[in-house]
């Protein structure tokens, strides 16, 4: 039969004891050391007096009384001090700390309490850095009465303050304060490289994506005639000069070039490529310009006087320029060396955007700014104007055109003739503009031949498709 309770080891009272007196009073010295446990402390070493029925435990490591004692309950009565060692799940108030304390059936650990608990583990041991820790499919913050704000703060600002998303306790992906003042969004394949998403300046609320976008909706291109579509002067490829425009907008650079026409836009055969700029931007601004290309080895771009860095994603080539300081109000955009070049887009911002389009019409008239070639040779005898003789000698008529962006040179091409009049190419001595605006001119034949003042006739080619008249209002002097 024990002699004792196996949870606080009360001895029995054994029968026919004598002096069951003396046994009764051992049981009642454990329950009152034990029963509603409250010890002085659980870090102090034992005194050698302390007042009758102190309490407290025995750190572990402790000399002198204590030693051999680890984490036992040292109770002092009568003079000394008695041990019990405690089970698993006894718990005990310490009073120079304030906190309660449990016995886990190795060492005494802090029990959690609502207000001031150093660390809290929910199905889940918190640690000295985790300190919340929740082991749950799902956690609820509800709002009492309204809204509801979850703060996290950081003491300055090179700490961090960030939620962090984890693979197997492995970060993936990141959001908040991290390093700095900047709401930044970042993402890693393996918790040791990370890629900044997205950041938020603080002082300006502006939003960049240092990484870029994958697939960012189509942005305004700067250029025209990007997929060299719009052809007014019926360039079939070969060598360029300096400053010789092929297809609309598009030229020769330093030292010419040479272009060979493609399915998809052009091949760069050598040489130098551009086109000239007509742009109001802001120093410091960003500018992308990308193309598509299945061949970009021996390609160079450049723009305000630096060249680019070549660059792929998605399909597209791209390099990034920083407008200068005092930015001019023309550059070019030039293209070196040799290669594909398609559907070529320059844009604000430091990456590359979709290729989109204008619709053709559109198209041809921004083009058209800068030159217009009317009759292209689809016709043979394609009418231009009607006129009157203005002199026995002359002939007059005014042409009108889509409006240039300044006031154009004109060039009359091929073989003309009057209809009405009977008047011939031979007939003819020179051909002029006069009085040109933005968007129209008068134009004047001199003739070999005597008409009659105010006859009326009708100038157009003489069967002749090569036959055209340019109004060239293209940036030259650059």
């Amino acid at each position: 039969m024990p002699t004792a309770t196996p949870s606080l080891g009360l001895p029995y009272l054994a029968a026919s004891q004598a002096q069951k007196h003396v046994t009764l009073n051992e049981s009642l010295r454990v329950l009152e050391a034990l029963v509603q446990l409250s010890v002085a402390s659980a870090t102090d070493a034992l005194s050698g007096a302390p007042d009758e029925g102190l309490c407290q435990i025995v750190p572990v490591g402790a000399t002198g009384d204590g030693a051999g004692h680890d984490s036992e309950i040292a109770a002092y009565l009568d003079g000394a001090w008695q041990f019990h060692s405690p089970q698993e799940g006894w718990r005990a108030w310490v009073r120079d700390t304030g906190i309660e304390m449990v016995y886990d059936g190795a060492a005494w650990v802090e029990v959690p309490n609502a207000t001031t608990s150093s660390q809290l583990g929910i199905n889940a041991s918190a640690d000295g850095t985790n300190r919340l820790v929740v082991s749950s499919p799902a956690a609820l913050f509800n709002h009492d009465g309204n809204g509801h704000q979850l703060k996290i703060n950081k003491a300055s600002a090179g700490d961090t303050a960030s939620l962090l998303f984890q693979t197997d306790f492995s970060g993936r992906a990141e959001f908040g304060l991290a390093g700095d003042d900047a709401f930044r969004v970042k993402v890693s394949p393996d918790g040791s490289s990370w890629y900044d998403s997205l950041a938020a300046d603080p002082d300006s609320g502006r939003i960049s994506f240092p990484a870029g976008l994958a697939s960012p909706p189509p942005a305004e291109n700067l250029l025209l005639n990007g997929d060299f579509a719009i052809n007014q002067r019926g360039f079939a490829g070969g060598s360029l000069g300096a400053t010789v425009y092929g297809m609309d907008r598009w030229r020769g650079g330093a030292g010419g070039c040479s272009v060979t026409p493609t399915a998809a836009g052009v091949q760069l055969v050598s040489g130098n490529f551009q086109q000239v700029l007509e742009l109001d931007l802001e120093a410091g601004a960003t500018l992308v310009v990308s193309f598509e290309s299945g061949d970009t080895s021996s390609l160079t771009v450049s723009c305000f006087g630096a060249t680019g860095t070549l660059l792929s994603t998605g399909g597209r080539h791209y390099a990034v320029f920083t407008v200068p300081g005092s930015p001019p109000a023309r550059t070019d955009l030039t293209f070196s060396g040799s290669g594909d070049i398609a559907k070529v887009k320059l844009e604000h911002g430091a990456w590359p955007t979709p290729w989109a389009p204008r619709a053709p019409e559109l198209e041809f008239l921004a083009c058209a700014a800068y030159f217009e070639q009317r009759n292209t040779g689809t016709a043979a005898s394609s009418p231009f104007a009607m006129g009157v003789a203005s002199a026995s000698a002359q002939f007059s008529t005014f042409i009108s055109y889509l409006p240039k962006r300044d006031f154009p040179s004109v060039t009359f091409s091929g073989a003309f003739h009057l209809l009405g009049l009977g008047i011939t190419n031979d007939d003819i001595d020179t051909i002029s503009a006069f009085a040109q605006t933005l968007t129209g001119m008068e134009v004047r034949i001199a003739l070999l031949e005597t008409l009659t003042v105010g006859q009326a006739g009708l100038l157009r080619s003489q069967g002749v498709a090569s036959a055209y008249i340019a109004i060239d209002a293209e940036l030259h002097g650059l």
